[in-house]
């Protein structure tokens, strides 16, 4: 069977979210966050299912192939950038500061949104992959880690460069100064749109 491409199914948007980091310094007061939803083919689900490996989907099945079907046929993936202030490449005390208050906004838009999907319909499965560490927040740990900018630069074709030991996003806009995070879902389209709409005030 031939590999099935993953698509754009939401062109990428952007909205805004409050700075926790403007009372204490010179920033301004909101954070400009991008998203964009993409389905996935067969590749990058099987790669997915590894991270979820332990999230029952279809409630009794253990087939890895059955599981992999399902993740290419209902998952949607939402990777997520927060423009930074500073230029998160460097390791400060200022970009300390900056990384873990654009860890918190992510935190929080993840649990909004997987609670308000769970108010329209408890089955609604969607998690978070911890910018940090890779694996799902709220899902158990499965065998492998999700990593952010990989599948940014696969999904969204962004160019990306090493730092050290570490590959990083150039964002086409933002270049560096740039935090990536990524949800899933497994919720119909139409809703994950509605819910987004909502939560965010677009530019």
């Amino acid at each position: 069977m031939s590999e099935r491409n993953s698509q754009i199914l939401v062109e990428p948007k952007l909205s805004v979210l409050p700075n926790k980091l403007a009372l204490t310094t010179n920033t301004q007061n909101h954070v400009f966050i991008q998203y964009s939803v993409h389905s996935v083919g067969r590749i990058m689900a099987r790669e997915i299912a590894s991270v979820f490996c332990n999230v029952d989907f279809q409630k009794g099945s253990s087939s890895d192939k059955l599981r992999r079907d399902f993740l290419i046929d209902n998952l949607l993936v939402i990777p997520t950038f927060q423009r930074s202030f500073y230029d998160l490449v460097g390791i400060t005390d200022e970009t300390n500061r900056e990384r873990d208050a654009l860890l918190e906004n992510i935190y929080e838009v993840a649990h909004k949104f997987r609670s308000l999907l769970q108010e329209q319909n408890p089955e609604y499965w969607a998690d978070l992959t911890d910018p940090a560490s890779g694996y799902p927040l709220f899902s158990p740990r499965g065998l492998s880690l999700y990593p952010d900018v990989d599948g940014a630069q696969r999904l969204l074709k962004y160019q990306t460069e090493l730092a050290g030991c570490c590959r990083i996003i150039l964002h086409p806009k933002w270049g560096t100064r740039n935090y990536p995070a990524t949800m899933f879902t497994t919720a119909p389209l139409n809703v994950v749109e509605d819910i987004l709409g909502k939560m965010f005030s677009n530019c």
